[in-house]
């Protein structure tokens, strides 16, 4: 009994993660889209018809999309390089991936790549997905488990930065392309900043 409340727990735990991961990539895509709005005052309608109805939506929902694939892919890629550099992927999974891994830089850049690509989609060798959970193919250790949040935080620690003077450059400048970037640089800090797992 006790075994199987801490399960449902548990199942609970990883629901919450991923259920506030899809939240958070949401709401930065579609309340940010307010930042690209036309300078003239306007009414509240219209700004709902704006974020809602209008092509800035199809913007938000892409940048939903890329925030959330990103947030995953990368947190994600911190456990299962932790695990490689450990020595602590399954058998047949070290041996396909070591040799990727070990080669020149190139190899290896886009080698990850294609782990970035692959793994929300429960392909990546090495990153198993149940639904909408993921983990390393490894059996449990510590530092693997602590290398996700840790690669979460690094990544948001890089593009906060980027997001800030994206978006200020954008503002204050009035270019639309540096405003984009910049809302697309923040849903990803946000996403990461929100898969601590």
């Amino acid at each position: 009994m006790h075994s199987k409340n801490k399960l449902r727990r548990s199942s609970l735990l990883e629901g919450w993660v991923i259920a506030n991961h899809i939240l958070v990539s949401f709401h930065v895509a579609f309340i940010s889209s307010v930042l690209a709005l036309p300078a003239a005052a306007i009414f509240k309608a219209d700004v709902l018809r704006f974020i809602f109805a209008s092509w800035e939506t199809l913007v938000s929902g892409l940048f939903m999309a890329i925030t959330f694939h990103v947030g995953i892919a990368l947190h994600e890629l911190g456990h299962f390089i932790t695990a490689a550099r450990l020595n602590a992927l399954n058998e047949k999974v070290a041996v396909e991936v070591k040799p990727k891994l070990d080669g020149p830089f190139f190899g290896r850049m886009l080698f990850l790549a294609g782990m970035i690509l692959r793994i929300p989609f429960g392909t990546a060798p090495g990153v198993k997905r149940e639904r909408l959970n993921f983990y390393p193919d490894a059996p449990y250790n510590l530092a693997v488990a602590a290398a996700g949040p840790r690669a979460s935080r690094n990544v948001a620690f890089v593009f906060l930065p980027l997001a800030a003077a994206l978006l200020a450059i954008g503002l204050i400048g009035e270019i639309t392309a540096a405003i984009y970037a910049g809302r697309l640089f923040l849903g990803i800090v946000w996403s990461h900043s929100s898969i601590f797992d």
